[in-house]
Parts: structure tokens; C-alpha cells; sequence
């Protein structure tokens, strides 16, 4: 019997890659996450494990092996899933595998913009302005109230870290949970009927729903305007929920009082992106569930679906139950 090959399109945690070889599997490594990369290598393998490379039709087609798509993370937007399926293809992820480090990451940033860290730290070490400390006053978290829409893992985590380890009111807006299914999440999630009750209540607002298409360009000026001139908006779902350019202008304008991104509309950033001159943002590489554990965790994860998959199991994640495997 052939040895898969299974091409791998970004780094990833040492452990995986030996949890993967130890279930018999023939690593092949991209150049990079390019696109025009992958194509020249994945027309010889039976699976993919990627992460920012989108498999869409243009990889798929280049791809006649091609048995299993695993997604090195849980949000398949960039999947053409339909096309996976009626190719035969198996589509996996990993859910909840970096819902703790996608949390920590937002109430840190949610920590930064409340207490002016960041400017702080600028004036103090870049301008040597010790003195400008009074400018910098920032808010406690204690009772404020943090808007999440979309309690999954990652919103249900963010929802005990804040209602529990800040005492903060959590709200939160989700059509698939109930008011007493949320009364159970952290110290008591109170459920709103729509995102805009959200966004108009909360002091801090983040997202955490499945990128499906009605989410593209949510985010824009008249629903930032339904926000109180205090609050702030946490993005570290996809940059796609955030009309960039209406950002931009409600804080310019002091629609918000200010932003955190972790994710943009376009991937890696231009040097010249006009939403990092707005002021009152925090701007961070798509770092969220960029932690050692999550890291280990997420490889770990698909290198045991792998072997499930080309072992005959049932996969514990499928995406796809619909598709036909292949003789």
C-alpha cells in the first residue's frame, strides 16, 4: 500500500509533525502559504493540512489524490467545502482547539484599550513623557458589560473569563442558545433577541460567529453608530465582518472610542493600509490562537483525524458527511 503524503502549507508544532509521521504519513512542506506554492506541490498528495492557504477550486482541480482537506483551525471560510464534497473529499477542523487562547487574547485586548496601555507605554519609553501619566486614566472592568455575539466555544469561554475572573455583565445574542442555557454559561449570560441590542448595550463588543456570508461587511457605519460613543469593538473572528473603511471613519469621528483587530479584510496587511492611521486602535497580526498550547493542540487534533480518516474510522469532526469516498 502507497504511503500518504500529506502536504503541510504552514508551520506547525514540532509534536504534530512527529505525531504525524509516527501514524505513517509522508510529510511534504510548502514553500510557503502562497497559493501558486501549494498548487506546484499538492497534485502528488492525499491529504492537505492548511491554515492561511485557502483550498478552493483553483488547488482542489490541481489535486486528483486529493482524499482529506484538514483545516488547521476552526473557521472553514476558506474551504470550498461544496466542491470538496462533490469531489469526494473529506473536510475536517478543530473546534475548540484555540477557544482558550482566542479568549485570553481578547480579554487582553479588551485589559489594553480599558487601562491605555498601549499609548502609555509609548509616551513613557519612545517620548519619555513620565509625566503625561494622567492622560492615560483608564477604566475598571468590574461592571462593565461585554456584548458577544455568538456564544460556540470561544464566546462561552470569553463569557466565563469575563463574568467570573472580571465581574463584568456579560450579554450576549445567539438565535442556537436559550435564555436558560445562557443563564448557566460563566457567572450568567443574559440573552438579546438581536446583534444591534448588543452593540447598542454593551461597553465592549466582540464577535465570534461562522464567517457565512450575510456576516460580510456586518460591521459597518450605521451599525457602529448604534454603539455608545464609550464602547469599543473587538474583532478576532475574520476581517471580512468589518466594513475597514467605515471603521476608519467612526473613529476619526468618535463614533467608538476605539477598536482592537486581529484580523483584516486583506491578508498580510499593505504597507500603506489606511486603517492603521485611525487613531484609538490596537492592530496585531492574526495572533489570537497563537499560543504554544492551542498550537499543539490544533496539529494534534488533525494528525489524529488523519489517521483516522486513512485507518477506515469515523472522523470525529467531519464537516462533510455527504461526501463519497474514493476507491
Amino acid at each position: 500500500m502507497r504511503v500518504p503524503k500529506i502536504l503541510i502549507t504552514n508551520r506547525i508544532s514540532r509534536c504534530g509533525a512527529e505525531s504525524l509521521e509516527a501514524c505513517g504519513f509522508e510529510l511534504v512542506w510548502s514553500k510557503s502559504n502562497a497559493v501558486s506554492d501549494v498548487k506546484a506541490q499538492i497534485g502528488t498528495c492525499d491529504g492537505i493540512i492548511a491554515r492561511m492557504t485557502p483550498v478552493r477550486e483553483e488547488l482542489i482541480k490541481s489535486a486528483p489524490r486529493l482524499k482529506i482537506i484538514g483545516m488547521h483551525g476552526a473557521g472553514l471560510d476558506g474551504i470550498d467545502i461544496g466542491l470538496a464534497t462533490q469531489k469526494g473529499i473529506a473536510v475536517t477542523h478543530t473546534p475548540g482547539a484555540n477557544a482558550i487562547s482566542v479568549a485570553e487574547n481578547v480579554m487582553g485586548m479588551i485589559l489594553n484599550l480599558a487601562k491605555n496601555t498601549i499609548p502609555a507605554d509609548y509616551a513613557l519609553r519612545v517620548e519619555g513623557q513620565f509625566g503625561a501619566r494622567d492622560r492615560f486614566a483608564g477604566h475598571e472592568l468590574a461592571g462593565k458589560t461585554l456584548g458577544i455575539v455568538g456564544l460556540g466555544r470561544i464566546g462561552r469561554k470569553l463569557a466565563g473569563m469575563a463574568g467570573c475572573g472580571f465581574e463584568m455583565k456579560v450579554i450576549a445574542c445567539d438565535p442556537y442558545v436559550s435564555a436558560e442555557a445562557m443563564q448557566e454559561i460563566g457567572a450568567g449570560v443574559e440573552k438579546r433577541e438581536s446583534i444591534e441590542e448588543v452593540m447598542a448595550q454593551a461597553d465592549y463588543v466582540s464577535f465570534h460567529t461562522p464567517m457565512t456570508p450575510e456576516m460580510a461587511g456586518f460591521v459597518n457605519y450605521d451599525r457602529l453608530r448604534l454603539m455608545k460613543p464609550s464602547a469599543y469593538l473587538i474583532n478576532e473572528m475574520r476581517g471580512a465582518l468589518v466594513n475597514e473603511a467605515d471603521l476608519k471613519r467612526a473613529l476619526e469621528e468618535g463614533v467608538i472610542a476605539g477598536a482592537a483587530l486581529d484580523v483584516f479584510g486583506q491578508e498580510p496587511t499593505p504597507p500603506d493600509f489606511g486603517l492603521f492611521q485611525a487613531p484609538n486602535l490596537i492592530a496585531t497580526p492574526h495572533i489570537g490562537a497563537s499560543t504554544y498550547e492551542s498550537m499543539d493542540r490544533t496539529i494534534l487534533t488533525l494528525a489524529e483525524e488523519f489517521r483516522r480518516f486513512f485507518n477506515g474510522e469515523e472522523l470525529k469532526y467531519l464537516v462533510n458527511p455527504d461526501y463519497q469516498k474514493q476507491e
